[in-house]
């Protein structure tokens, strides 16, 4: 019985699979066709947004590019306008270079990059200025609200003039009105211990 003939393979160098046409597999005639190389091209965004909102944009010539050749958006805008640098801190005046400096978005969009929405930061500043965003995202998720406005156990706690061990106690049994509502020591009051203090000491 005669034995079967082998299938040409690709001419690309390493590669062992079977030809299709012009002597290439089905691999390299598209990478071929759409890259004009038979090497791999790894294809890039130009930009993309990342999960908290900061506009990345591939830029390997760009001053400011990180080792994967990208640089932020707002950075690279800031630094088309300003250039080099030195700059000085909108809070306390401190001086900033490229190294230290951090770009504070005035209306706390990240993804909003206008010049007019971008200003000089040291760390200290805008890590300081960033804080109310976290709270803010904390009284939310918090889904406590009073007088219409969503607060946290903290909050309540210091508006009432009780510790938030004992706020905490009262929402597990009160709504945050009935809680806020209740006098300072009137839940204090209810307690064993006490009770039983306060009879000796009547004594």
């Amino acid at each position: 019985m005669p034995s079967a003939v082998n299938p040409p393979t690709c001419s690309c160098e390493g590669c062992d699979k079977p030809c299709k046409s012009g002597g290439l597999c089905s691999m390299h005639c598209a990478r071929l066709r759409r890259n004009g190389t038979l090497d791999k091209v790894r294809s890039r965004k130009k930009s993309y947004v990342r999960p908290d909102g900061y506009v990345v944009e591939h830029a390997p010539d760009h001053p400011l590019a990180n080792s994967a050749n990208e640089v932020y958006q707002h950075r690279r805008v800031f630094y088309a306008a300003h250039g080099d640098g030195p700059f000085n801190c909108f809070e306390c005046g401190i001086e900033v270079t490229w190294q230290t400096l951090h770009i504070d978005h005035i209306d706390d969009v990240t993804g909003n990059n206008a010049l007019s929405n971008l200003r000089a930061a040291c760390r200290k500043c805008n890590v300081r200025r960033g804080r109310h965003k976290i709270v803010d995202a904390y009284r939310k998720r918090s889904g406590l609200v009073y007088q219409g406005k969503s607060v946290t156990i903290t909050d309540l706690a210091r508006m009432r003039g009780i510790s938030m061990p004992s706020m905490r106690a009262r929402l597990k049994s009160m709504t945050v009105d009935e809680a806020m509502a209740r006098p300072k020591c009137q839940l204090n009051d209810k307690r064993p211990w006490r009770l039983k203090r306060r009879t000796n000491s009547a004594k």
